[in-house]
């Protein structure tokens, strides 16, 4: 990562230092949204053929025969680029009149590219065991005429590596113990002792779950609680404990229900869609719809890839690599996530039944015994209702409580003697069910995707708005990663080989992928960050 970045003064990067400024000065009329003369520069085909008048605005390699020097230096005001506006400036002119000269390439920014295996640079350090990693802070550190820190003393050291790894400072027995142990090997043993403390994982879990956006309650007016959150908190907790490969961590999260076998811990870990806010009572539903929908998005894009993909929800931006398209096509992936919940059932959409099964098949006999018992009751009391008055019959066809008054009222005088007896009986019955079912360990419950709805098609809206859709749009992973993660669906309509119920198992397997351009990036930023402070990329 460090020799992606190490770029000399005397190159240029497209997306970085050209790109920003043909958005600021050409775009208006030579862009996405319009292409006069018939040039547009902020793609390669459309900024590298011949113009309408027959010129060539970009000769790559040649910035004297290149028509866009011509016209951007011109002093013809009726000749000179952009028509409105002040001039580009000295610098500005020698910036393009490099990126020409050199190629005129039209390069993705470094996050998108290929990841590389950089040279370790050969660089004086002190001591010949040196990570790689430090060879490129040398190399840094010469490059800007500084020089690296004295080290640090072992007490400070104990102290930044306890506070660090698990959020505490270490006590005072084992400031003087690390303080005192001359083995060259203190330090590694130090590490290893934080890595598998309890603390560890409560430290480092609780980054991830701000990442997720971890709540315990719903917000919005009543804020109800989310049933068995804490199972997806000491999910996180366990993973980084147990030091779970992260791909794992992430394909859990993403798809652990759609597994071929999935566990309770699969399970437990897609409780990830269920943490954002949820209106129990919203104005316009399938607004809130979208909106929860728009988290899932926003999150994923963010939490694992570092892209803000929610800001295309409305429209284009002219450089932003991730158009509305794109947004739409990672909706599609998750548009099998059934909501949070109805506003007259808080429970059944988000509460998944990790039971055993032997204790199951205890509940499922206790649930046929009472029917069973039930059912045969009712026969009896019909029997008797239709033997009383107009009135009590219909009396017992109201509610619940008005039909018990009369049947404990009256039930007996309409019944034979053999009646009942076995009323009697199956009441006592019906009691012991009741009593055994009691008795029974509770149910076991965790927070997560318990119930998923059909997929539907996916359609831009116009402005982001739910109520106007435009073009539909199949599901897809964004454009710049150039990824056919869901053949078959490059247009819509088109049946998918990636079955409609495994578009997220598709996507977390591409999020994990080992070419995956982003996901090792980010995760290792935010480990960098995290220990320093500050990410190798702010």
């Amino acid at each position: 990562m460090f020799g992606m970045m190490a770029v000399s003064a005397a190159e240029l990067e497209y997306a970085s230092d050209v790109q920003p400024l043909l958005a600021r000065r050409c775009f208006s009329c030579h862009g996405p949204d319009q292409s006069e003369g018939g040039l547009a520069f902020h793609e390669a085909e459309l900024a590298l053929v011949e113009s309408e008048s027959g010129e060539f605005a970009i000769v790559p390699g040649d910035a004297e025969s290149s028509a866009m020097l011509t016209r951007i230096t011109s002093d013809d005001e009726y000749e000179r680029m952009p028509p409105e506006g002040d001039p580009l400036t000295e610098s500005e002119v020698e910036l393009l009149r490099q990126w020409i000269d050199e190629g005129a390439e039209f390069s993705k920014h470094w996050a998108f590219e290929p990841l590389t295996d950089p040279v370790v640079p050969d660089v004086p350090r002190d001591s010949e065991e040196v990570h790689p990693i430090d060879a490129f802070v040398y190399q840094r550190l010469a490059e800007a005429g500084l020089q690296q820190a004295p080290p640090a003393d072992k007490r400070t050291l104990i102290r930044r590596a306890t506070y660090d790894l698990t959020g505490l400072p270490p006590t005072p027995d084992e400031v003087e113990s690390f303080a005192n142990d001359t083995d060259p090997r203190a330090y590694e043993k130090l590490i290893d002792r934080l890595l598998a403390s309890d603390q560890y994982g409560e430290k480092w879990g609780r980054h991830w779950l701000d990442l997720v956006r971890y709540a315990e309650t719903n917000s919005f007016e009543r804020d109800a609680a989310k049933p068995n959150a804490w199972k997806f908190r000491d999910y996180v907790i366990r993973s980084f404990n147990e030091d779970k490969p992260y791909d794992q961590f992430v394909q859990e999260q993403l798809a652990g229900d759609l597994f071929d076998h999935p566990t309770t811990e699969s399970k437990t870990a897609t409780g990830y869609y269920r943490l954002g806010i949820w209106d129990d009572e919203p104005a316009d539903p399938l607004q809130a719809r979208y909106d929860e929908l728009d988290d899932l998005v926003t999150t994923t894009g963010q939490a694992f890839l570092a892209l803000t993909i929610n800001c295309a929800r409305c429209h284009d931006h002219k450089i932003d690599p991730i158009p509305t398209t794109d947004y739409y096509g990672m909706l599609a992936i998750f548009a099998d996530v059934a909501p949070y919940a109805t506003r007259a059932d808080h429970v059944t959409n988000n509460q998944i039944d990790i039971t055993s099964p032997e204790l199951l098949v205890q509940y499922q006999q206790c649930d046929q015994d009472f029917a069973r018992i039930e059912s045969e009751r009712t026969e009896i009391e019909q029997a008797g209702i239709v033997k009383m008055s107009a009135p009590d019959q219909r009396a017992t066809e109201g509610n619940r409580k008005d039909r018990n008054k009369v049947l404990r009222e009256k039930l007996d005088q309409h019944l034979t003697a053999a009646q009942r007896n076995r009323y009697a009986e199956l009441g006592k019955q019906l009691n012991q069910v009741r009593k055994r079912r009691r008795e029974l360990p509770p149910r076991e419950q965790v927070l997560g995707l318990a119930a998923k709805q059909k997929m539907a098609e996916t359609f831009v809206m116009f402005r982001g708005n739910p109520h106007s859709p435009t073009d539909a749009v199949p599901p897809r992973v964004p454009e710049i990663f150039e990824d056919d993660v869901f053949p078959g669906e490059a247009s819509s309509g088109t049946t998918s080989q990636v079955a409609a119920d495994k578009r997220r198992l598709a996507f977390a397997r591409w999020v994990t992928t080992a070419e995956n351009r982003l996901t090792t990036r980010v995760i290792v930023n935010r480990i960098w960050q995290h220990h320093f402070g500050r990410g190798i990329v702010r």
